[in-house]
Formats: C-alpha cells, structure tokens, sequence
C-alpha cells in the first residue's frame, strides 16, 4: 500500500488530503459562539436582578426607618409685593413732522439731517416771487391812497368836498392796508421755521421739488425728555393709580432705572385686545441714551404686605384635595414629615404667598420634599 501511495502524483495526493479533512471545525466554532451568547445572556439577567435587588433594599430601608435628609425654612411674617410686568417703547414728548402752509417750489433748504435746531430757525425756503411782486404793487397803490386820503381828511374837515369822497379815499386806504398784511403774512408762509427745539432726523424732500400743505418735509425730535407707553389688560385697572411710581429699565441699558410716577391712564379700553394705555414720563441722560422706539420694561406695583408667609413655589405639591407642603414635625422618637393642606395667594418671581394652613413658627420642608411622605422620618 504504502508503495501504491509513493507511486502516485503530488497533486492528487494533496487532495486527498484536503478530502480526508475532519469538516467538523466550523461546526464546533458555531457550538462554541453559541456557548458564550448563553452565558452572556445568564450574566445579563444576573445583573438585572442585582439592580432590582439593590432597588428594593434603598426601598425596604426607606420603609423599615432611614431618615431622609431635608433642609427646612421656619414660617416668618415679612414684607411680600406683586408686580405687573409688562414690555413698551419709548416715545420722544416734543417731535414734529414739518409740513409748508402754503404751497410752491422749494428754492432753499438750509439745515440738513443731524443737525440741531432751535425754535423758529428757518429751515427751508419756498419761491415767493409773485407774493414778493404783489407787495411791491400794492405798496406803491397805498402811498397814492394814503396821500389821497389825507389830502380829503383835510378838506373835510374846512367843510369842502363831499362826505362820500372822504368815504372812498378812506375805504381804499384801509382795503390797501388790509391786502398789504395778507401778502406779507403769505410770504412769511414761504419761510418754514422749526416749532421745536432739536435734531434734524429726516429731510423728505429735496430743493426744487414742489411742497404743499400736508406734504411732509423734513422731521424734527426733541430729545431731552421721553415717554414710556405700555398697553395694560383691563383687569388690572384696578391696580393702577395716578402719580404711583412705576420702574422702569432698558434692555439696551442694563445700568439705567428710572421711578417716574404715572403720567397718563387711558380714556378708552382697546376693543381688540382689551387693553389700556399707560404712560410715564422720564428725562433723558446728558448724552441722550433713550431713542424713539427703543424697548422699555415697567414694573407696576399692585400688590403689597408686610404680614405675609411667603415660600418657594416650587415646594408646593398638587393632590384631589388641593395644594399642600411638607411641614417638620417633632416627635418623641424623633423628626418626622408632616403633610399640610394649604391656601395659596399671589406668586411672584416663584415665591408664593400663603393665605391659610401656615402660621409663623411652622417649619417648611424645602429641600428633600420629593424624598419624603407624610409621616416619615427625616434627619436635618
């Protein structure tokens, strides 16, 4: 046999070879990753029931008397206010949107946007040709009637001539007269001057272009004193009242603050958003830091105790029979949580007011109210 196998090719051997293999090695890898997924599996469930053992043993010592730790805030009676808050812009007191009173070519504008201006500086002027012409004409008509007129002044008064040509030079003296100070006060119309101190803020329209009544030029802002202007519900009405000083701040300007008292409350209540309009009023800094438009914040007051018991909103807890807290309570085996039924008041800035269920003294659970139930034991 052996000499049979020497006799035969390299290749075919090798292939017998490979043909006489064991094929058992993929099924034993199989077998084995099998193995460890199983164990994997009894290791996983293990750990589970450790944490639900280790769960039930934080509970069971909970039950069977661990005290909780907690921290407590004793009840005192103390000053508490409410404010409304509400957001409004800033509106300059005296600005002007400059319009001519008459109409005609602009020949001149004479300030231009930034600068400053002061009451009745001129501004822009109209072409006032035809007025300037009419005065010119019925200038020279009055020298005529005012000779007139007292040449038959003194025949009148020698008895000669007729009443009724003293009348007439008299009535076209006066008529003259009268013509004279309506073109002068029309050509003083061609002069637009400021009504208000302040700043240029926009020029509308450019020279040459045609003005008219009603047609807007240029706008003027004072800046030196500001209105504050907010919208209020209508259920705070009652809260509001006249000269109460309001707070008042600035996003833009964290470092200003003002206290001015209420200057307006508005006539009429918004049928839209049932709203009313309140305004203050407030001097601006040297350097004239409030703009138009710019935001505003206010802070009325309208609501204020100096007997309240006050606690964090966040303690106070919801059940079917209403809000409650947790209170400290001594007993002869030590300090336990005792659940109080309570009657809630206005909140502010998570402080809530407590109207009945409290009285000075009372020792509020504050921190570890989630940990506790009522009547078990705690530790401070």
């Amino acid at each position: 046999m052996k000499t049979a196998l020497k006799n035969l090719p390299i290749g075919f051997l090798f292939l017998l070879l490979v043909a006489c293999q064991p094929q058992d090695s993929a099924e034993a890898k199989k077998q084995q990753l099998e193995k460890y997924r199983e164990e994997m599996a009894g290791l996983k469930l293990k750990i589970r029931e450790l944490e639900h053992s280790l769960k039930n043993d934080s509970l069971n010592e909970n039950v069977n008397g661990s005290k909780t730790l907690v921290k407590i805030q004793e009840m005192q009676a103390g000053r508490f206010e409410h404010f409304i808050e509400v957001v409004g812009a800033v509106e300059a007191v005296r600005e002007a949107w400059i319009s001519p009173e008459t109409g005609g070519q602009i020949r001149q504008i004479l300030v231009k946007e930034g600068d400053r201006v002061r009451v009745d500086q001129a501004l822009a002027r109209l072409n006032s040709d035809v007025t300037e012409n009419s005065i010119a004409e019925i200038k020279t008509q009055l020298e005529l009637a005012s000779v007139v007129f007292k040449k038959q002044s003194s025949l009148w008064e020698q008895n000669i001539g007729s009443e009724i040509e003293y009348l007439q030079a008299k009535s076209t003296k006066e008529s003259l007269e009268s013509r004279l100070k309506t073109m002068e006060a029309q050509q003083k119309m061609s002069l637009i001057t400021a009504p208000v101190n302040g700043i240029v803020e926009e020029v509308m329209q450019k020279e040459g272009e045609l003005a008219a009544p009603g047609m807007m030029l240029m706008r003027i802002i004072n800046l030196d004193e500001m209105y504050v202007k907010t919208d209020i519900a209508e259920s705070h009405l009652p809260s509001l009242r006249m000269n109460e000083e309001v707070s008042v701040r600035f996003p833009t300007w964290p470092e200003l603050e003002f206290q001015p008292p209420i200057h307006r409350i508005g006539s009429a209540i918004d049928g839209l958003n049932r709203t009313v309009q309140v305004s203050v009023k407030v001097k601006n800094t040297p350097d004239h830091k409030l703009r138009p438009n710019l935001l505003a914040q206010l802070r009325f007051l309208d609501f204020e105790s100096d007997s309240a018991l006050v606690v964090p909103s966040i303690c106070i807890k919801q059940d079917i029979h209403g809000p409650y807290l947790y209170c400290l309570q001594q007993d002869p085996d030590g300090l336990r949580a005792k659940k109080v039924y309570i009657s809630t008041g206005m909140v502010y800035q998570n402080q809530t007011m407590i109207t009945s269920g409290l009285k000075p003294g009372d020792k509020v659970i504050v921190e570890g109210y989630n940990l506790v139930t009522d009547q078990s034991e705690v530790r401070l």
